[in-house]
């Protein structure tokens, strides 16, 4: 929320901050679309990241409407992409591609090509703010709206998407797990597994994370204690059946997909294998490749706003090694 953009080395815990990208009629080091009150919150706090496959680029974007690309290597801004009518609110790169997806606050998807530096399309269908997204090897895209509880499955080519709706609860983010199936998180606490051949959930975590808002700050009552419970991020371990989601109630939970055989058909679940204590908003998340170890970012307030605070929490990134057994075995 104060714009600053920070390189960690998982391995050494080297920070490095990335130069401010520079005006080209101004000598000045602030980045353009940095005020000096943001670290107050406002119009220019940074909202979303995403890193393409091969660590080429960086996407950052945020409330200024704009999606600022970096190169790694210089950690120098070399575009900065505008179109959007409101805040970005989420990026994602199409794996193994420099193609990016950008969500907003106005509605729609915007489809980026970095090879160009480019703009290619637009995908609008939400009634509402976009707030999750993500994206895999092929030609397809997954957003989530709040407010109209729907996520949608975007068929790049052919133009066209699949909708699928919650039992009346927003959602608040959404992965991949393969091209035909992914889970979500909504504003209840609860974790849901889609699948293409279903219009809805076909399973749900319910109340997977339940909070206790007594000793936070800002809103009280049964208000503090929803926002507490939003799953605010969901991260999937890349070509594996290990997830994990994160709200604002001090837990970060572990989950693994599983084939049932329990009675019921052998429908696929989410079988709950484990959780990591963390004290704050899990506003973002990633699972290593390697599964060796999970990273999160952690805030006292939540990603979107500034309506509520953990006064006991950290600002920073949390990383966790796994140390995970086979349960096939």
């Amino acid at each position: 929320k104060d714009g600053s953009i920070v390189e960690l080395d998982v391995e050494t815990g080297q920070r490095t901050k990335f130069a401010r990208a520079t005006s080209s009629t101004s000598n000045s080091t602030t980045a353009p679309w940095l005020a000096p009150t943001a670290r107050h919150g406002g119009r220019n706090s940074l909202l979303a990241a995403a890193v393409s496959t091969d660590g080429s680029y960086l996407a950052v974007a945020g409330a200024s409407k704009a999606v600022h690309i970096y190169d790694t290597r210089s950690r120098t801004c070399v575009k900065s992409f505008t179109g959007h009518k409101d805040e970005v609110t989420a990026l994602a790169f199409r794996k193994g591609t420099h193609q990016l997806f950008s969500a907003s606050l106005d509605r729609a998807v915007n489809i980026w090509s970095l090879e160009d530096m480019a703009y290619v399309d637009t995908l609008f269908g939400h009634q509402s703010p976009i707030v999750g997204l993500d994206a895999l090897q092929g030609d397809r895209a997954l957003s989530c709206g709040s407010g109209d509880r729907t996520c949608r499955l975007w068929k790049v080519p052919e133009e066209s998407q699949l909708v699928f709706r919650a039992n009346h609860v927003n959602l608040e983010s959404c992965a991949f797990i393969t091209q035909g199936e992914w889970i979500t998180g909504d504003g209840m606490g609860n974790v849901q597994l889609w699948n293409t051949a279903k219009k809805k959930p076909t399973f749900t975590a319910r109340n997977a994370h339940v909070a206790d808002s007594s000793d936070l700050d800002g809103s009280a009552g049964s208000v503090g204690g929803d926002a507490c419970r939003w799953v605010g991020s969901v991260a999937v371990c890349p070509g594996s059946d290990l997830l994990a989601s994160g709200a604002g109630d001090g837990i970060i939970r572990l989950w693994r997909v599983s084939d049932g055989g329990r009675g019921d058909g052998g429908r696929r679940a989410l079988e709950d294998v484990g959780a990591v204590p963390v004290r704050g908003f899990v506003n973002s998340m990633a699972i290593a490749r390697s599964a060796r170890f999970l990273v999160a970012g952690i805030g006292q307030e939540p990603r979107m706003g500034r309506w509520l605070r953990d006064p006991q929490a950290r600002n920073g990134v949390f990383i966790r090694q796994l140390d995970l057994v086979d349960l096939d075995d």
